[in-house]
């Protein structure tokens, strides 16, 4: 029988080179962003010469371009000086201290086993690799809100309190909300010494360029107009200057008008897919709706949460704190934990303004 994947045309009327209209990858060095790359540079240049560099904290809109921006400095840390280990983690990938450690220990050229192993004790090890290499470790962790929603802050208390000279750390934390960090024990916060470093969106002139350059890669040069294009600019612009939201909207446009067997992107087009994309919400499991039913009344602590939720639905704490996990990352909620004086605190837990 006839497969009719033989017949589909890898190129079609409207689109050419499909990768190109991807939003992995955004750019930046067409955006103007000299500035922001520049006063990175200056916090971690110490480092490279053996001293303490400034540990940031970089924040700012989906979209705005952060983890492309600061993976681009490290490729150049890397280029100017290849005795500092530059070490990138997502962690929503890499969520708990031994993950992270793991990795560290992989890329100083000694694989460790976590099987029966203590977290402090990979620490230790990583401590004596460092100290034997002279390597400075530059660690970023992205999305970090990954890391600090599991509670496991263990890794940034250890990397910002290694006194050694010969075991020296720096630390970049990547996230999209300026807050995350409140729900980092103070005595913890207070040794990261993190500064805030707050990365703006695009602006709709960057947007534009970004959409011109990726257009003339991966269109039919007569399938869009620079009026459609800067109506897509507008429209990200609109959305905190979200550059990925913009190479979304030129890709689906593309395919919608292709799909309706047309050679050129309609304003139309644009508009249509402008609805879909801002109608699209994060799909809720039973539990997660559960949690959020509970929140429509007020903010609740952690312990008020799990009681409500089990009258309706039993299931243990681990796993209600695991929904809850889920929900921070999608958007729908935020948490906050509240100390007073040396007790250990508790979580503060409500709906996010605009998140159902």
């Amino acid at each position: 029988m006839d497969n009719r994947f033989q017949y589909a045309c890898l190129n079609g009327r409207i689109i050419k080179n499909e990768t190109a209209l991807m939003a992995q990858n955004l750019e930046h060095e067409n955006l103007c962003r000299k500035e922001d790359e520049e006063r990175i540079i200056s916090a971690i240049k110490p480092i490279a010469h053996g001293n303490r560099c400034e540990n940031l904290f970089v924040h700012g809109p989906a979209g705005s371009g952060k983890t492309t921006m600061v993976k681009h400095v490290l490729d150049q840390l890397k280029n100017y000086n290849q005795r500092v280990l530059c070490l990138y983690v997502n962690c929503w990938y890499h969520s708990t201290s031994m993950a992270i450690y793991t990795k560290i220990a992989d890329a100083l050229g000694e694989p460790v086993s976590r099987r029966g192993r203590a977290t402090d004790e990979i620490f230790d090890r990583i401590v004596e690799l460092m100290k034997y290499s002279k390597m400075p470790v530059l660690l970023v962790l992205d999305e970090i809100d990954g890391l600090i929603c599991r509670d496991d802050a263990r890794v940034l208390h250890n990397v910002t309190t290694t006194a050694h000279e010969d075991a020296l750390f720096g630390l970049i934390g990547i996230s999209n909300g300026r807050n995350i960090l409140s729900r980092v024990h103070t005595k913890i916060r207070d040794h990261l010494r993190f500064t805030p470093f707050e990365v703006k969106g695009y602006s709709k002139e960057q947007i534009f360029s970004l959409l011109k350059t990726r257009a003339e890669t991966g269109l039919v040069e007569t399938s869009y107009s620079n009026e459609g294009l800067d109506r897509m600019a507008e429209l990200a612009s609109n959305n905190n200057g979200n550059g990925k939201f913009a190479l979304e909207l030129l890709w689906k446009s593309a395919k919608h008008a292709e799909g309706k067997g047309n050679t050129s992107i309609s304003s139309e087009d644009i508009e249509d897919m402008h609805k879909l994309i801002n109608v699209i919400e994060p799909v809720l499991g039973e539990e997660e709706r559960l949690i959020v039913d509970i929140l429509k009344s007020g903010q609740k602590t952690s312990s008020e949460l799990y009681w409500l939720f089990q009258k309706s639905l039993w299931i243990s704490r681990r796993q209600i704190s695991n929904y809850v996990v889920a929900l921070e990352r999608k958007g729908m909620i935020e948490t906050r934990l509240i100390q007073r004086g040396n007790s250990p605190g508790f979580k503060l837990i409500k709906l996010k303004d605009g998140g159902v």
